[in-house]
């Protein structure tokens, strides 16, 4: 008897498997994410290399060859851009980012989020030039002032063959302390978290996923999965290289392919229409190289011949190096101190005689240059963002705590133009600004980038707070590169010894 209802109890719990096996494959869908961000206009191939390993990236065309393959094989695919296509590269400026909407369109994406850099050239101009986009732009915390209305679309949901789709947009609020003031007058951003819980509340009950498309980078996204329950995925930007496995926070996937066009990220995600949310994925990471992906045809010549178009100008001699410019990220290089000294130089001469210092991040230039002819296109390539040119107010205190900290840290090297200092051991043996002491109870006007302002805390170890704030008009750090190079003619800048550490 009793081996009788053990049988009977084993095919009964065989077939409670079977009908729950049955039931999983009934509702569960497949779904695949191709996503990017931060490609900042890398259209045509270049040269990179990653660990070591040196690669021809496909720009544009590889790309586009990549996600129409991918695409052939799925019937529910999605394709979304998290920020990160303007600037970088000439053409985005000098089109104000169409070229780049064109390229979008052209690959054919399903959904994009403004990142910061696509407020470079003022939030009217971003919303004229999407209005040639061929796929919708989401973006939930950003509104215009005039009518308290959303910039672009804040969410929606996306019906694909047996799923539904909750879809919605968010930027770093944070992204206008980057920007040049009268470029972001009119517009208002809103808290990340408070506008993710609104989606929620409002999409959650109708859709099968709920997706974040994001430009808030790795801190905020963490924050945002953190702190708001319903989100099932974050594709989001700001790295330099792919979350590979995706970062997993409160049961929400967080997934980002790096920066500058060197990879696809591809998603595959089991959505549980029943229960709703993710019963498994699996995320690969797809090198661009063209050596594995020929590129698209089409694109890759729409690529080219935009180029040819738009940036004939750039080909202008402007000057002459007698000296190499060479760039260091994470100690003094003469490069970083004749980009400081340019920047002091014309805010003294077009603003004020009463400006102090400036302060340039040496991650904000990309590369060196050789001695020899100097070419427009060459600044363009050295500082490819254009991060706006500003001034703000420090103590005496606060530099000699900034300077203390900066001596101590082993990150992106800080180059300071206007003040000098030794330092022998851990003492500060000079420390002066001009010809002047520096005394901890005066203020120094500064000259910086937006970018700086953005990160202060970041890079001072200070509370930014409420101090003075001046942008000069029409002033970003590449144009007053090109404007020095223009009026010196001939530059010879060898390091000096203005950051002396014994």
């Amino acid at each position: 008897m009793s081996l009788t209802i053990k049988r009977n109890h084993a095919i009964a719990t065989l077939l409670a498997s079977i009908i729950l096996l049955l039931c999983n494959s009934l509702y569960a869908k497949e779904l695949t994410i191709l996503y990017w961000g931060d490609r900042f206009s890398r259209n045509l191939p270049y040269q990179g290399t990653i660990d070591n390993n040196t690669y021809k990236f496909g720009g544009a065309g590889t790309l586009s060859a990549m996600v129409k393959t991918i695409k052939k094989d799925n019937l529910s695919c999605l394709t979304l851009v998290a920020g990160g296509e303007f600037s970088g590269a000439p053409i985005s400026p000098l089109t104000n980012g169409a070229s780049q909407v064109e390229i979008l369109n052209a690959i054919g994406i399903n959904g994009f989020v403004p990142g910061i850099h696509e407020f470079d050239y003022g939030w009217e101009s971003l919303r004229t030039v999407m209005k040639e986009a061929d796929f919708p732009v989401y973006l939930a915390n950003v509104i215009v002032r005039d009518n308290f209305q959303p910039m672009f679309v804040p969410d929606t949901i996306i019906y694909l063959p047996g799923i539904m789709v909750g879809m919605c947009g968010l930027i770093d609020p944070d992204f206008k302390n980057s920007q040049n003031l009268e470029g972001v007058l009119g517009i208002e951003a809103s808290d990340a978290i408070t506008e993710a819980r609104a989606f929620i509340k409002r999409r959650q009950a109708e859709c099968d996923l709920m997706i974040v498309l994001s430009s808030l980078g790795w801190s905020n996204d963490s924050l945002l999965a953190a702190n708001v329950n319903g989100i099932d995925v974050i594709i989001g930007s700001g790295s330099d290289y792919p979350y590979d496995p995706p970062r997993k926070i409160n049961n929400v996937i967080i997934a980002c392919a790096g920066s500058l066009g060197r990879w696809l990220g591809r998603l595959a995600l089991d959505v549980d229409t029943l229960g709703n949310g993710v019963n498994m994925y699996r995320n690969d990471i797809i090198l661009l190289d063209t050596a594995t992906v020929p590129p698209d045809e089409k694109v890759d010549k729409l690529a080219r011949k935009l180029e040819k178009k738009h940036t004939k100008i750039l080909e202008r001699e402007i000057g002459r190096l007698q000296t190499d410019w060479n760039h260091e990220v994470n100690k003094p290089c003469n490069l970083a101190q004749w980009t400081a000294d340019a920047m002091r130089t014309y805010i003294m001469d077009a603003v004020t005689s009463r400006v102090h210092l400036s302060v340039v991040n040496n991650g904000s230039l990309q590369r060196g240059q050789q001695r020899g002819i100097l070419l427009e296109r060459d600044i363009w390539e050295i500082c490819p963002y254009d991060y706006p040119i500003m001034i703000f107010q420090l103590s005496g205190e606060e530099l000699l705590n900034i300077v203390k900290r900066q001596i101590k840290s082993k990150g992106e090297f800080l180059t300071w133009s206007g003040l000098r200092f030794k330092v022998s051991g851990n003492k500060i043996e000079e420390f002066y600004v001009g010809q002047q002491k520096v005394s901890p109870m005066d203020e120094y006007s500064v000259v910086s980038t937006g970018y700086i302002w953005q990160h202060f805390e970041e890079y001072f170890g200070i509370e930014r707070g409420e101090r003075p704030l001046f942008y000069p008009p029409d002033a970003n750090q590449r144009s007053v590169m090109i404007n020095a190079v223009e009026k010196q003619k001939i530059i010879t800048a060898p390091l000096d010894d203005r950051w002396e550490i014994k």
